[in-house]
């Protein structure tokens, strides 16, 4: 009797249709609360609350909305800690609502924007087409998804998203990392350089170079520095080769590629790095187990728009760091959605 009832338990059956049925229809219907926070994000609701609370009259008014339409959405994210509904059809933030703030330090409005945006929306709903193998993306689109965002109309949406991303890490990240004296940081694919900043703020011996595409570094955060001695924007392509220093920074670079390109990226790096130069992958690491996590929901993303891409286990990473001429030295749990995989040569 007892032996049935555990199997029972580990084997759910029709009979229990009734109790799982809300939970599923939950998950079912939970893109409504990510189009929700798209709303919040475009409207500019955190900003306008961030003095303090509004009525929905107020906020209407405010965001130029209908008040009976905004309360709606207001409502599905009161449910989910973004916002606070007080008395009197009076709203305020709430824990969630402060990091789509437009000077939050993660700022993740951008982020919102991007990963909401119509690019990633339409492939999601093909995602049964891209576990066949069907490259979703460019059968919708006629091109590649970094191809996609090459159009000056929309270019700044995925940057501006991605450095949003970036910054929610960068938080974690940075108390995390240590630089030695006069060390040469190269931050790979780079981006705007939010990391290397921040690296170069806190080690104020160490100098930096941004290596990435011309059209990024255009955008580069690094001259807010007011040193240019310490740091260099560099153009180039990381499957080619990549420039000389002691540090490397490859954040969210390899989850972009498949094992191949991925394996092309780090023997650069290897090849240009001294003998005790070391490498820092800053990635979401895969746990193999049932629990939810953030990481096995980028997998999906990642999945429906790029063809070769997928987030990796520990066990995945050595096998690209072996293969690469590199071993794993230390695994850091920073925080958030990224871990740091430290390298250096075998």
């Amino acid at each position: 009797m007892t032996i049935h009832k555990e199997m029972s338990d580990l084997m759910p059956g029709p009979d229990q249709d009734y109790e799982s049925g809300p939970e599923l229809l939950s998950l079912i219907m939970a893109y409504s609360i990510s189009t929700a926070v798209r709303a919040a994000a475009q409207l500019e609701l955190a900003d306008l609350l961030k003095q303090g609370p509004k009525t929905i009259e107020a906020l209407a008014t405010a965001s130029r909305t209908q008040p009976i339409h905004l309360q709606r959405i207001l409502r599905v994210l009161c449910a989910h800690r973004v916002f606070r509904e007080q008395p009197a059809n009076t709203y305020q933030l709430d824990k969630l609502g402060w990091s789509l703030c437009s000077d939050s330090p993660t700022r993740l409005k951008e982020a919102a924007l991007m990963l909401t945006d119509p690019a990633f929306f339409h492939c999601a709903g093909d995602l049964s087409q891209a576990a066949a193998g069907i490259p979703i993306f460019r059968e919708r689109f006629g091109h590649g998804f970094f191809e996609h965002w090459e159009d000056k109309s929309i270019h700044d949406i995925f940057h501006q998203g991605v450095a949003g991303l970036s910054r929610a890490s960068n938080v974690f990240l940075i108390n995390q990392i240590d630089i030695p004296d006069g060390a040469t940081v190269v931050d790979v694919g780079g981006g705007i350089g939010g990391l290397l900043l921040l690296i170069l703020q806190k080690f104020p011996t160490a100098s930096g170079v941004l290596f990435d595409q011309a059209q990024v570094l255009a955008n580069s955060v690094l001259p807010s520095l007011n040193q240019p001695e310490r740091w260099q924007l560099l153009e180039g392509d990381f499957f080619q080769r990549c420039p000389a220093g002691d540090i490397y920074l490859l954040q969210m670079i390899l989850h972009d590629w498949s094992d191949e390109q991925g394996v092309t990226i780090l023997r650069n790096c290897k090849q240009a790095m001294p003998d005790n130069g070391r490498i820092l992958v800053l990635e979401s690491v895969i746990e193999p187990d049932n629990q939810a996590s953030e990481g096995k929901l980028l997998d999906l993303v990642t999945m429906c728009v790029l063809e070769d891409s997928r987030e990796r286990t520990l066990a995945e990473f050595e096998a690209m760091f072996e293969r690469a001429g590199l071993r794993l030295l230390r695994r850091i749990e920073a925080g958030g959605i990224a871990s740091i995989l430290e390298l250096g040569h075998q």
